[in-house]
């Protein structure tokens, strides 16, 4: 909700959310259909995809049937070889999965070899910020010692994804901010939230807290973005 009154307020199109909550076959089939549609591709300047969803730990989010989508599948609809009405346009992807395996080499969204029509990478002009910090790890089922928990920096996990939550106030807080400068800032901001995350303890002293990491930016914009 918040992510999209923001970018309502910034002046882009109503964002499309009917694929919220589809099974994976819905979801590809229209994708693969949005794909072509001129209000998506040729029609617009640049095109924002946000995936907030369940993770996998192999680089996937889960729909509402917990099926495995790879986010390899969906970049994969929107490079230049498949999508021609986005051609050197920006596609940028924000996505938060509570996910430990991050496919942070950007060859892994290729589709075969460089097209010879413009002569374009496969991935040009993508830009993928992918967070995997669980939406709920402030839970009390993580069973957290309470004493080693600083309250000044405790997340309310009932204010959704940390992550998208910093994006946005980084958004709200810096006008005209470039897409990489926000990366910056964003995983500034996160990585004080984890340090303390880390200095943290658990009730149960034979189990040991998995460490998070910040979110990954895979980039291959041939322009200067600014949100």
């Amino acid at each position: 909700d918040r992510l999209k009154k923001l970018f309502i307020k910034l002046k882009f199109e109503e964002p499309d959310t009917s694929l919220c909550n589809k099974s994976k076959g819905e979801i590809l089939k229209e994708l693969l259909k949005m794909n072509c549609r001129s209000e998506f591709t040729s029609d617009v300047d640049l095109f924002l995809c946000v995936i907030l969803g369940k993770g996998n730990n192999n680089g996937c989010f889960l729909d509402n049937k917990d099926n495995k989508i790879s986010i390899e599948e969906v970049v994969y609809y929107f490079n230049t070889e498949n999508c021609i009405g986005l051609r050197e346009k920006p596609k940028i992807f924000f996505i938060q999965t509570d996910d430990d395996s991050l496919p942070i080499d950007p060859t892994l969204f290729g589709g075969g070899p460089t097209t010879s029509i413009y002569s374009l990478p496969t991935m040009a002009d993508i830009f993928i910020y992918h967070c995997s910090i669980p939406v709920n790890f402030e839970s009390e089922t993580f069973g957290w010692d309470i004493s080693t928990i600083d309250p000044k920096t405790k997340w309310n996990p009932n204010e959704g994804s940390k992550f998208i939550n910093t994006l946005c106030d980084e958004i709200i807080g810096n006008p005209c901010i470039e897409l990489h400068t926000l990366t910056i800032k964003v995983n500034k901001e996160l990585s004080a939230y984890i340090e303390s995350i880390h200095n943290r303890k658990l009730t149960d002293k034979k189990k040991e807290l998995a460490k998070l990491e910040l979110p990954v930016c895979t980039s291959q914009l041939r322009m200067r973005v600014t949100l």
